[in-house]
């Protein structure tokens, strides 16, 4: 299993600052999930950890 890491970056939006953390999917979990640039994920925490599910 790969792993990612979070990366941040800073925003300005309406004249406030703002961090938005952010993951890229490697290529090989995308490949794995079966999963396209137009579809939606569902995003969610279990028990902790972080779960993908396509929509």
């Amino acid at each position: 299993m790969p792993t990612v890491k979070v990366q941040q970056r800073k925003v300005t939006a309406k004249g406030k600052n703002y961090n938005q953390y952010w993951i890229g999917l490697p290529k090989s979990l995308v490949e794995a999930m079966q999963i396209d640039k137009s579809d939606s994920l569902e995003v969610f925490i279990e028990r902790g950890d972080l779960v993908l599910r396509r929509i």
